[in-house]
């Protein structure tokens, strides 16, 4: 029992090396090492101008050990490769060697990945090495290895989306009793992609789905440790003893009161707003839109974006809309929010980006997801973040702003993620409540920052169980 106590405190590689001391020490540990959730995050540096594709010389003792007991622990595996070059079509020689792997993971591995042309993450040593984003001149790219206990998981690949039902039915559903609580998708942006995600979400209404576009052809599965690299889409379901957390970012500053939409004629394509009021105060959709524009332009750095936000629920947040322009009568055109029947008697407010707001709009977002988790004595375990290319160095002006922002908020919790051409995520509201439970419908978006957050129960078995474990494997 005292044994058993100094080892659940040690990390996964002193428990691999305890392992290897003794009979006593090789049961116990093991048994936490396959019992206890885990997450590994390696952030992959080149070498000068090339990859360098020895996953033997860069993986750390933890992950490598095939002889040892930690490398038999990892079930699951997110892998994100950088694209080698830019200026022609990429082929297999162009990309990290991925292949290795398969030596090297156990035979019940299972996970996904694509291949980017900029990656980011936050390495598990993370305060030695700091938050990363890079493309191929920098990164090799970004590797998060998992274990989780208790949980069904199960990859697949969709290989062409022609229609929703015959994408669904490549689709697997969970065995057993209870439903997939998390399902990742990773697509090259081919065929109705937003009609499959719609008939995911009729059938597995509990389900948190997120993904991206990588753009090209070189999406990864591990199926029981075999890897492969098919066409269309890959994907992974999650069920069973896990918490996930869908987090989102998109535009976060309001730019105006909250109003009501009093007069207003919409299509199925198109809404013109033409009135709006606050109180005793009325005005145009145009004149609406016009002031808070040009307040905007009073400050230190001109929006290149703004958003119109509908809501029949403020505590829900508000739907974005793209603006296209205003007419001579006076009214507004906005795409059509999805919110059902007349637009008229719903809330609007106006939102923009913002560097500053952003930054912090994405703090206080991982910040409640590790509320929640405290909140059901649960633990962060890891993340993936899928993040719009346009929310790059060129939108914040410094590299790894995102990585860094989960690197201060999570310490010590490794993340792995690229920039897409397509985010995968619930509906990006403006002003929901930080803490807000509630989800819109999983929607294909833009500029948007998408972090999957993963939470488990805390490890702590009582003794009576560990020693049961312990004495069914010395009676066999």
């Amino acid at each position: 029992q005292l044994v058993y106590s100094i080892l659940e405190f040690l990390d996964s590689l002193s428990l691999s090396r305890s392992a290897q001391t003794c009979y006593l020490l090789q049961t116990l540990a093991t048994i936490i090492l396959h019992d206890k959730p885990h997450w590994t995050t390696l952030t992959m540096k080149a070498v000068g101008s090339a990859v360098d594709s020895d996953l033997l010389k860069i993986l750390p003792e933890e992950v490598r050990g095939a002889q040892g007991r930690v490398g038999q622990a990892f079930n699951t595996v997110f892998m994100f490769p950088t694209l080698a070059r830019r200026s022609k079509r990429v082929t297999d020689e162009d990309m990290l060697d991925v292949k290795k792997l398969e030596a090297m993971l156990p035979k019940t591995c299972m996970g996904i990945g694509c291949a980017a042309h900029e990656i980011t993450g936050v390495s598990t040593d993370s305060f030695a090495k700091g938050a990363m984003q890079g493309s191929y001149d920098t990164t090799s790219g970004s590797l998060s290895l998992a274990n989780f206990p208790d949980c069904v998981r199960m990859v697949f690949n969709v290989s062409s989306v022609t229609s929703a039902e015959a994408a669904l039915a490549q689709t697997p559903t969970m065995p057993g009793e209870g439903d997939w609580k998390v399902i990742m998708i990773l697509s090259n942006g081919s065929g109705d992609i937003q009609g499959y995600i719609e008939a995911l979400e009729k059938r597995h209404p509990g389900a948190e789905i997120i993904g991206g576009f990588h753009g090209n052809s070189h999406a990864y599965m591990i199926d029981q440790g075999k890897l492969t690299t098919p066409t269309g889409i890959v994907g992974m379901c999650i069920g069973g003893n896990v918490v996930y957390s869908s987090q989102i970012s998109r535009a976060c500053k309001p730019l105006s009161d909250v109003y009501e939409i009093t007069k207003c004629q919409a299509d199925e394509e198109d809404a013109a707003v033409n009135e709006v009021t606050l109180g005793d105060k009325k005005a145009s959709g145009a004149q609406y839109v016009q002031e808070a524009f040009n307040e905007l332009q009073k400050g230190p750095s001109p929006a290149r974006m703004m958003f119109f936000g509908v809501t029949e629920d403020v505590e829900k947040g508000f739907e974005l809309a793209n603006i296209h322009g205003l007419d001579r009568h006076g009214s507004v055109h906005v795409t059509r929010p999805r919110t059902e029947g007349d637009l008229v008697g719903t809330k609007t407010r106006l939102f923009t980006l913002d560097i500053v707001s952003s930054k912090a709009d994405v703090a206080a977002r991982l910040k409640a997801a590790k509320r929640k988790a405290e909140g059901q004595s649960k633990e962060v375990l890891g993340s993936i973040l899928v993040t719009c290319g346009g929310r790059s160095t060129g939108f914040y002006g410094e590299p790894a702003v995102e990585a860094g922002i989960f690197q201060e908020q999570l310490g010590g919790v490794g993340m792995s993620g690229f920039f897409s051409g397509g985010e995968i995520g619930p509906d990006a509201r403006g002003g929901l409540p930080y803490d807000s439970d509630f989800r819109g419908k999983t929607e294909i978006q833009g500029f948007t920052s998408v972090f999957g957050v993963f939470f488990v129960p805390t490890y702590k078995p009582t003794w009576e169980v560990m020693n049961a474990k312990l004495m069914a494997r010395m009676t066999t």
